[in-house]
């Protein structure tokens, strides 16, 4: 004859239990989840030139959302007033990444928020905490840029 102990089949009650805690770790990372694609679509960024003649806005796709340019802006050379949108679009970006990144790393923790920065940084380069330093490894440099 066999024990109860040595069954076996595992305990029904002891299973029950263990699908209920699966089931309810299950339902609260869906709504960890929930709460971080809404956190995440609400993000938005605006940067500025580091002289204030170009300022924009992205929204939580990198989309560009708003485009000033100033008078002074206007007095550029076309070449040289793309390439300071460009850049500023850039920096906008890198904070959007940043933004990302220490929302997921709040709400779903370091593994999740250190995919998503590898994966941003595999796009757009580096993503950098320090303003001081507005420069990248991909020659891309924004230096004196500010975000309004």
């Amino acid at each position: 004859m066999t024990n109860q102990n040595d069954s076996l089949f595992p305990d029904p009650e002891q299973l029950r239990a263990q699908v209920a805690q699966q089931v309810a770790d299950a339902e609260e990372h869906a709504r960890k989840m929930s709460e971080l694609t809404e956190t995440l679509q609400a993000l938005e960024v605006r940067a500025e030139s580091n002289n204030g003649e170009v300022k924009l806005r992205i929204d939580s796709t990198s989309s560009l959302r708003d485009l000033e340019l100033d008078d002074a802006a206007l007095e550029h050379s076309p070449a040289e007033l793309a390439r300071m949108i460009l850049q500023t679009y850039e920096s906008a970006q890198r904070e959007l990444g940043l933004k990302i990144v220490e929302a997921t790393q709040a709400q779903a923790g370091d593994d999740l928020a250190s995919q998503v920065r590898q994966e941003f940084e595999s796009r757009i380069g580096p993503l950098s905490g320090d303003d001081d330093d507005d420069r990248d490894d991909r020659g891309h440099g924004i230096p004196g840029l500010t975000r309004y």
